[in-house]
């Protein structure tokens, strides 16, 4: 009996994972990335011709101070999908920025589920990071909630301007006082992190300056004082002298860490690399072939 009630379940177990594996393909399969139609793609109905035209303005004039792209999108649905996965798979599909400087970004918009992504391209992920791009997405939800979803988009595009040139813009929509008021703390916060960051960068470098002077310490070991002790003690052989070995990895310094002298470890490094699809455009506005490696934020409201 109790080999039948561990057979049962681990047949439940294994129906569990089966199930769960094909509901996950279902949903990959059922996703459909909308084709990148403009710099406005406006897949959930949400933005009216006039306000379409205005959020496009807005990009435009981005594109024009920045050098890079950016889409709005709406979707109807995410189907089933998390919107970080999402904003990956329009990343790919769609290749928003310059191939090779990746200076792009998607404003994901999905008002049945309310939820929001801002999609970063590597390029950008600098002047845009993840504390950032989380400003610009707690910055919208109180536009959203009034149901300004055109005005929000154009606060956003404006905003991702000003992070990428480090100019203030002229804003051409007013946002809600919250709004305001969590733009001017974040902004604070954003520069007490900026401190931190660099703090944290000036004692994480330390050990990589001490790395280099040790490889070039070890190279004028081995190359310049190994090389001249053995012309020396081939000159004092042929007196007669008897030349003892030096000591190299005492030079080198082995003999101040004893453990790793006598223990040897390995450091393995792996790397990632992502391929990206172009996805059909029409309208005549295509990507450039940017890349986006799921760096930004997302929210709700």
């Amino acid at each position: 009996m109790k080999l039948a009630s561990i057979v049962s379940n681990l047949l439940h177990v294994v129906l569990f994972a089966a199930l769960t594996l094909v509901s996950a393909s279902k949903a990959n399969a059922e996703f459909a990335v909308p084709p990148l139609t403009g710099r406005v793609v406006d897949a959930g109905s949400v933005f009216t011709p006039d306000e379409s035209a205005q959020i496009e303005s807005a990009i435009l004039r981005l594109e024009s101070a920045t050098g890079g792209q950016m889409v709005v999108t709406t979707l109807p649905s995410l189907e089933g999908l998390s919107i970080e996965d999402v904003g990956i798979r329009l990343g790919d599909a769609w290749e928003i920025g310059n191939k090779g400087k990746d200076d792009g970004a998607i404003l994901i918009i999905v008002v049945p589920e309310r939820k929001m992504r801002l999609e970063v391209g590597l390029g950008w992920e600098g002047p845009i990071n993840d504390a950032r791009a989380g400003d610009v997405i707690r910055g919208l939800a109180p536009f959203f909630r009034e149901n300004k979803y055109a005005d929000g988009a154009v606060w956003a595009v404006e905003s991702v301007q000003q992070y990428v040139t480090g100019k203030e813009v002229d804003r051409t929509v007013s946002a809600p006082a919250s709004a305001a008021a969590n733009t001017d703390n974040t902004e604070s916060g954003t520069e007490e992190n900026s401190l931190l960051y660099t703090i944290l960068g000036v004692f994480c470098s330390i050990p990589l300056f001490a790395l280099l002077f040790w490889c070039l310490w070890a190279m004028f070991v081995i190359v310049v004082l190994v090389p001249i002790w053995l012309i020396v003690a081939l000159i004092l052989t042929l007196f007669g002298i008897d030349c003892p070995f030096p000591d190299v990895s005492m030079l080198l310094g082995f003999g101040i860490f004893p453990v790793l002298s006598s223990s040897g470890g390995g450091v393995g490094s792996s790397g990632s690399g992502g391929s990206s699809s172009s996805g059909g455009s029409s309208g005549g506005y295509s990507g450039g072939g940017g890349s986006f490696g799921g760096g930004g934020a997302s929210g709700g409201w």
